[in-house]
């Protein structure tokens, strides 16, 4: 980063000749009131209708039309027809767009036409099968992860998707310490042999955490702040424009001492850390204005900004990236997925080390150790990557698939070749989402392999006819795909040719795999949600997957909990991987539970952390350990040495692992 622009500096621009009349300060005192009374009212609408350009649309400079043509801009807003075929070319790094100074950035907004009363169609039905994530989707289990990819450890953490990639979790442990987060307050506990030594738990003055990590003496806390300052009471949904994310850096120990902390505009949507100690946050941003009439704060609002220690600064014009097309048609008038680095090893890891802006909002994360993949859509997903090393991020290239992606597992980095796989809607009444149930709907399946520069090599297509992708697990040159609407067909594919994908072998059963993980060379374990003949959902399963011949794929053994007529059973670890804790050197798998039945209107449930052992092709329940508040329940487990221990808001348990049998309980306030 060249410089850093503050308040003065803004001002400074704000005052040149170069700003529209409308913005110099005799004409702000006009402005004011009236916009501070439009402000409530556009909040209510923004929450229904909310429209914004894609992340890529920054390098390959298009958006769709309904005529199955794409509308390509040049920097004066001129369109010129182009085919769809262009649709699934990369955009050349030459198209990378930064801005010059701040007046472009906001020359192109003001640009953007605003159609508050028209309700887009392709951004409902976006919002209809994305909706906000109150859970995250990119969420770790916890398993063999390690600091090093190298370093054996006695003790569990986030199992990572990536070698020397990791990711974050609401706890974490040292091996002598477990931190667990819940709301704005970090549980801490010493322990030894399954004893619990001391206790504490300490606030979070920057917000509700989302993640942590725990990186050598320091303990990193990722948290989103409500900036909810004049906004009516009955509003307190926290909107993207509403949120920022934070970073809490604090002392490890018993007695962790706050260092610093960093906020960048946005609700927070994921993080990684390199093992050599460089961390990426993502998060995404959104505001709005009047069009016709802007005020100096306006202006100097739109514009990305972010704080070390409270001190207000924004991203340098040469930092922001935008398209170099007008948009046709933004509910959002500045919209940014923004980028920062850490370097977690230095003297002030509070400062980051680069920032970037990116117009558009991003969703879906997927992480090598030398790229980052952020990707948006529905109809067709964007994506973009990012080179990052040594704590810097630089983009290389952008392309489009068709479909949407389930989850940051249905993409894979690979010898050269990026795979992504996608569900496509293929029902083309715009008003499926709203009149048409999902039984009616038409589904269509594709796993695509593209080059680094994001251009299409090959594709699979017409698997899962009529169902949706639930999970993927990759394997080198085999990808496993699990897809559902009645029963659970886990597909596996052959990506040895990538100009030629081939499906060798489809083996069905009820139910579906919300997430898979290898167990070992030949098996594969999968977890997810049981299922009768018609579809239903009955409660949870876990499944072990012979793919010893991937031609010949098989279930050795499954587990099923399951509800009657007047109960139900439900698992965090259905739609938050985290929850689960698979160690297959110790032979363990574990997940929560909480079963419940609706007797004269009276809701008696029932919450545990239960176990099991896989040997000789079945699963053996090893213990089920229970939570002994009713208002309460375990959400996530870890092994230290010969120990393992389940956690809940109010309450931790330790068990010794060879007889599971109950070492110690402490509960919180």
């Amino acid at each position: 980063m060249s410089e850093n622009y503050n308040d003065k500096n803004i001002k400074q621009i704000l005052e040149s000749e170069n700003v529209p009349e409308e913005l110099k300060p005799e004409s702000i005192k006009i402005m004011l009131d009236k916009f501070s009374g439009e402000r409530k009212k556009k909040i209510k609408f923004k929450r229904t209708a909310m429209r914004v350009i894609p992340i890529a649309a920054a390098f390959a400079v298009t958006v769709s039309t309904a005529f199955g043509y794409m509308l390509k801009y040049n920097h004066d807003g001129d369109k010129c027809i182009v085919p769809e075929s262009s649709l699934s070319a990369a955009a050349s790094i030459d198209s990378i767009k930064y801005a010059d100074d701040y007046t472009e950035v906001y020359e192109y907004f003001k640009r953007a036409e605003k159609k508050a009363s028209k309700i887009n169609t392709n951004s409902l039905r976006k919002e209809i099968a994305e909706p906000d994530k109150i859970i995250n989707e990119e969420a770790g289990v916890l398993g063999e992860g390690d600091i090093s990819s190298n370093q054996k450890k006695e003790y569990s953490d986030t199992y990572n998707q990536e070698s020397g990639v990791l990711e974050a979790d609401i706890v974490k442990t040292d091996g002598n310490n477990i931190y667990y987060a819940y709301g704005d307050t970090i549980k801490y506990a010493q322990v030894k042999d399954g004893k619990f030594i001391k206790t504490n738990n300490f606030y979070n003055n920057c917000g509700d955490v989302n993640d942590m990590y725990l990186y050598k003496n320091m303990l990193v806390v990722i948290s989103t702040v409500y900036n909810m300052g004049g906004v009516d009471e009955e509003y307190s949904y926290c909107g993207i424009e509403e949120c920022s994310t934070s970073i809490s850096f604090y002392s490890s120990g018993d007695n962790p001492q706050f260092i610093g902390s960093y906020s960048q505009e946005g609700r927070y949507n994921d993080v990684r850390l390199t093992d050599n100690g460089y961390l990426y946050l993502i998060s995404n941003a959104e505001k709005y204005y009047n069009s016709k009439e802007i005020t100096t704060e306006e202006f100097k609002e739109f514009i990305p900004s972010y704080s070390v220690n409270d001190e207000v600064k924004y991203v340098e014009p040469d930092c922001i990236m935008i398209p170099e097309y007008c948009p046709d048609n933004m509910y959002s008038s500045s919209a940014f997925t923004n980028i920062s680095a850490f370097n977690l090893n230095s003297e002030n890891p509070i400062e980051p080390t680069d920032v970037k802006s990116v117009a558009g909002i991003s969703s879906n994360v997927y992480c090598s150790y030398e790229n980052l993949y952020l990707t948006y859509g529905y109809e067709d997903t964007t994506i973009t990557r990012f080179s990052i090393k040594d704590g810097t991020v630089i983009p290389q290239a952008a392309g489009t698939v068709k479909g949407y992606v389930n989850d940051q597992f249905s993409m894979s980095e690979y010898n050269g070749y990026f795979r992504i796989a996608t569900t496509i809607n293929t029902w083309d009444n715009p008003w499926r989402d709203v009149f048409v149930s999902e039984s009616q709907d038409d589904y269509n399946n594709c796993l695509y392999v593209l080059d680094m520069e994001l251009r299409e090599v090959g594709k699979i297509k017409d698997f899962g006819l009529n169902e949706m992708i639930k999970s993927v697990n990759f394997q080198g040159n085999i990808a496993y795909i699990v897809t559902f609407r009645q029963t659970d067909p886990l597909y596996a594919v052959d990506l040895s040719n990538p100009k030629n994908p081939v499906i060798m072998d489809e083996f069905k059963i009820n139910g579906f795999s919300s997430y898979m993980q290898k167990w070992s060379d030949n098996l594969l374990a999968g977890f997810g949600s049981s299922a009768n003949n018609e579809g239903n959902i009955t409660g949870v399963k876990l499944t072990m997957f012979d793919n010893t011949d991937p031609e010949n794929l098989s279930a050795l053994d499954s587990v099923e909990i399951n509800s009657d007529n007047v109960g139900y059973v439900l698992s965090d670890a259905v739609w938050d991987r985290k929850a689960l804790l698979i160690d297959s050197e110790k032979n363990i798998i574990g997940f929560p539970v909480t079963e419940g039945t609706y007797i004269d209107n009276n809701d008696n449930s029932e919450s545990y952390y239960i176990f099991y052992s896989f040997k000789d092709g079945h699963f053996n329940l090893l213990n089920k350990i229970k939570n002994d508040n009713e208002y309460d329940s375990f959400n996530r487990s870890i092994i230290i040495g010969e120990y393992v221990y389940v956690l809940s808001n109010l309450e931790f348990k330790s068990a010794d692992l060879a007889t599971f049998q109950n070492v110690q309980s402490v509960t919180f306030s």
